[in-house]
């Protein structure tokens, strides 16, 4: 099943490509999908839509994107999914009229 979602979803990623869609139809495609459940959009897009080789730096991929999972960097775009998230826990501030340091 998820196979015949993904390939309906290629079909109407192609026609939208070859009929000249404006980027916003594509993005409403992708996110209708994808809130339907059950196809992996974000790989789709990663393999079909996203092709460095052929960026431009129009940043469309960060447009229709429907998870947020594209960055920009060095003017092209990144796969940000496995990257991980950093915290700060506690900070350090020197105490007024004092040689020491509180952490909070």
């Amino acid at each position: 099943m998820t196979q015949d979602l993904t390939k309906e979803v290629q079909d109407r990623y192609h026609r939208l490509l070859d009929e000249g869609a404006d980027p916003n139809e594509w993005a409403y495609a992708w996110r209708s999908e994808y809130n339907r459940g059950g196809f992996k959009a974000v790989d789709f897009l990663m393999e079909e839509v996203v092709n460095p080789g052929k960026c431009i730096g129009c940043a469309a991929c960060l447009t229709i994107c429907p998870v947020d999972v594209f960055d920009y960097e060095n003017e092209k775009p990144a796969d940000t999914r496995n990257r991980p998230v950093f915290s700060v826990n506690s900070v350090s501030m020197p105490v007024p009229y004092s040689d020491q340091l509180i952490t909070i």
